[in-house]
C-alpha cells in the first residue's frame, strides 16, 4: 500500500480534529499509517511510533506534516502503553494480534484521555490466517466489541480491496 492510498483509508469527517492532539501507532511497522495519521491530525499534534521490531522503527522520520513523531521500541501487547494521556490510539493491522481484546483495549484506556479515539485498519474476516492474521476481527465483530466496551460512536471509514483477503481491508474509528 502506498501513502495515499493509507491517507484516503484513515480520512473520515467523523470526529474533526481541531486542536493539536496526541496519539500512539500501536504496532507501527515500516510507519506507513503513522505518516497517514500524522497528514490528517492539526500542526503541533504528536505521535508515538511503537513497535517491537527496531529495525522497522529507524526509517520513520522525527516529524511529518508538522507532527512531531517520537519512535519507541516495545511489544504493546504484552507491555502496555508506556504513554499517558492520549487523545487517540491508532492499530492499522496490529489488533489482529490480540486474543484477548476486550482485555486488552480496557488496559490500553488508563493510557488514554477520558475522550479519546480509537482508529483501527484491519482485515474484514473473522477466520484466522495463519500465523500473520491470528486473531482476526471483521468490521461487525468490531462494532459489536465497542458496543461492549461502551463505546458510543463506532464508524467504518471506508473500506478497500487486498490481496490477502477477498473481503478487503476496513478502517473504523470508536470514540
Amino acid at each position: 500500500m502506498e501513502l495515499q492510498e493509507a491517507i484516503r483509508l484513515l480520512h473520515q469527517e467523523v470526529y474533526p480534529f481541531n486542536a493539536p492532539e496526541t496519539w500512539v501507532d500501536a504496532g507501527c511497522g515500516s510507519g506507513l499509517f503513522t505518516l497517514a495519521l500524522a497528514s490528517l491530525l492539526p500542526k503541533g499534534s504528536h505521535i508515538y511510533a511503537v513497535d517491537k521490531n527496531k529495525s522497522v522503527l529507524q526509517n520513520i522520520p522525527d516529524s511529518y506534516n508538522n507532527v512531531s513523531i517520537q519512535t519507541k521500541v516495545a511489544d504493546f501487547s504484552s507491555e502496555g502503553m508506556p504513554f499517558n494521556n492520549l487523545d487517540g490510539m491508532l492499530m492499522a493491522n496490529s489488533l489482529h494480534y490480540i486474543m484477548d481484546k476486550i482485555s486488552f483495549i480496557k488496559q490500553t484506556q488508563r493510557s488514554l484521555k477520558q475522550r479519546h479515539s480509537l482508529l483501527i485498519v484491519e482485515y474484514d474476516t473473522d477466520t484466522a490466517v495463519s500465523s500473520w492474521v491470528p486473531y482476526p476481527v471483521s468490521f461487525a465483530s468490531l462494532e459489536k466489541l465497542f458496543t461492549k466496551l461502551g463505546y458510543q460512536h463506532i464508524h467504518k471509514i471506508t473500506e478497500t480491496a487486498s490481496r490477502y483477503n477477498r473481503k478487503g481491508i476496513y478502517a473504523a474509528i470508536a470514540f
